[in-house]
């Protein structure tokens, strides 16, 4: 399939629908499958799926987002696609397409697998990212902007603020 995603900074379904459009051609052109002229619209995470007699087209797609893959798709709208022709009805039922839209998260330092990151904005892996664990909570601290640092021991800023004060200096 070729499918438009949730446009940013706007969404323009008419210039969407040129590109599907263009690379479908540019697929058919290089024998990477057949798409036909047809562009078909569909709503994510929905049971209506794609239905075309005269293709002979059945098809539902389920797509998983890996484990920290932002998902362009966004549920209440519809999105236009192209379908490859050899996706048809298989025994005359509707046929479910399973895609996995982002794969594996790279560390673009490394190139490794990372199993292990902090949260969806984490680029790199451990090994290649300098980070601190907080001696309290054991959170990872990525940023120096939130690494507090007393008496030789890393905290993270919520820890760190709520380190009790000496009541007559208020130091920590």
């Amino acid at each position: 399939m070729i499918c438009g995603i949730k446009g940013y900074p706007y969404w323009n379904k008419e210039l969407e629908k040129i590109t599907i459009q263009w690379l479908a051609e540019l697929f058919n052109s290089i024998n990477y499958g057949n798409y036909g002229n047809k562009i078909y619209e569909w709503v994510y995470d929905s049971d209506a799926g794609i239905f075309d007699n005269e293709r002979n087209i059945s098809v539902n797609f389920v797509i998983e987002c890996g484990p920290a893959m932002y998902n362009d798709f966004s549920r209440s709208d519809t999105h236009q696609i192209a379908v490859a022709e050899n996706i048809q009805k298989e025994n005359g039922g509707q046929k479910t397409v399973f895609l996995d839209y982002s794969g594996p998260s790279e560390c673009v330092c490394c190139g490794d697998i990372i199993y292990d990151f902090g949260d969806e904005e984490s680029l790199f892996c451990n090994g290649c990212n300098d980070h601190y664990y907080c001696c309290h909570c054991s959170d990872n601290i990525y940023t120096s902007a939130d690494l507090y640092e007393h008496n030789d021991r890393y905290y993270c800023s919520n820890c760190y603020y709520n380190l009790p004060e000496c009541d007559i200096c208020g130091e920590k």
